[in-house]
C-alpha cells in the first residue's frame, strides 16, 4: 500500500512543479487538495495482504495452526496455507467471512467519506495504527 501512496505523491507533486515552472498557480492549490485526499483514501483502503496479514496474527494471537483454522472454518488447510502467503488471492465472500469469524474477526462496510479529512479524523486513524 505504501508503494500505491509513494507513486500517488511523486505523480502529483511532479504535476505542481510542473504548472509552478509554467505559471499555472491557480491550479497549485487545487492539485495539492487533489493529491492530499488520494493519499488518504488509498491509505483507507484494504487489500488482499492485509487480510491476510491480520489472519496470521490472529491465529497466532489465539495459538492457532493452520489446519485448526482450517477445521474451524471448514475449509482445507492448502486454502489457508495459500491465502496467508498470498497464493490464493480470491477466496469468495463467504469462505473469507468463515475465515474471520472463525478468528473472531469480522468484515466491515461504512458510508464512503469522499469529504477532505479533518484533523480529527487523521488523529483517529493514527491512534487505530499504533493500538
Amino acid at each position: 500500500m505504501s508503494i500505491i501512496i509513494d507513486k500517488i505523491a511523486i505523480y502529483g507533486l511532479l504535476s505542481i512543479i510542473i504548472d509552478i515552472s509554467n505559471g499555472a498557480t491557480s491550479t497549485i492549490i487545487d492539485k495539492i487538495d487533489k493529491l492530499v485526499m488520494n493519499i488518504y483514501y488509498n491509505r483507507q483502503m484494504i487489500d488482499h495482504q492485509d487480510i491476510s496479514k491480520a489472519v496470521v496474527k490472529q491465529r497466532k494471537l489465539l495459538g492457532l495452526s493452520q489446519h485448526d483454522l482450517a477445521h474451524k472454518a471448514g475449509v482445507s488447510r492448502q486454502l489457508i496455507a495459500k491465502f496467508e502467503t498470498g497464493r490464493q488471492p480470491e477466496l469468495g465472500i463467504m469462505r473469507l467471512l468463515r475465515i474471520l469469524h472463525a478468528l473472531q474477526l469480522d468484515l466491515r462496510i461504512t458510508s464512503l467519506n469522499r469529504r477532505r479529512p479533518t484533523l480529527e479524523d487523521l488523529r483517529a486513524e493514527e491512534e487505530g495504527e499504533t493500538k
